[in-house]
């Protein structure tokens, strides 16, 4: 695991608890064991998409929505991170730090990894507004 303290408030938020793919989610799970797990607040729920909402400060400047995409076996595909900040610099920051993240752990990419182990293939996609 990555030490996630070298990293802004911003995105400890957005990545902890540091386990699994991203906020103690891996792509073993399905749709059940995603929610029971995601502790942020459910923003939207469809019958393949489940969305949260992270506030980042309390006037609801900043936020981030995590999306939760899935296959009809209810097995979890996709993790889509899009964070809304105050300005154009800040998203920039936030976007090098997560990327760095990812690309330790998983290697180097722009936005977007796909993620395997033995059983599973899944992507993950940064959006910054």
């Amino acid at each position: 695991m990555s030490d996630i303290t070298q990293y802004s408030t911003i995105a400890q938020t957005i990545i902890q608890p540091n386990k699994g793919v991203l906020r103690g989610i891996d792509f073993s799970m399905d749709k059940t064991a995603v929610k029971s797990t995601e502790k942020a607040q459910l923003d939207k729920e469809w019958a393949n998409i489940i969305r949260y909402d992270i506030d980042i400060d309390m006037n609801k400047q900043k936020f981030v929505d995590i999306t939760y995409k899935f296959n009809n076996e209810e097995q979890l595909t996709e993790i889509q991170v899009d964070s809304y900040v105050e300005s154009i610099a800040e998203a920039k920051e936030l976007y090098q730090e997560l990327r760095t993240y990812f690309c330790k752990r998983y290697g180097h990419h722009e936005n977007f990894w796909e993620i395997k182990d033995q059983q599973h293939t899944a992507d993950v996609n940064l959006t910054f507004y």
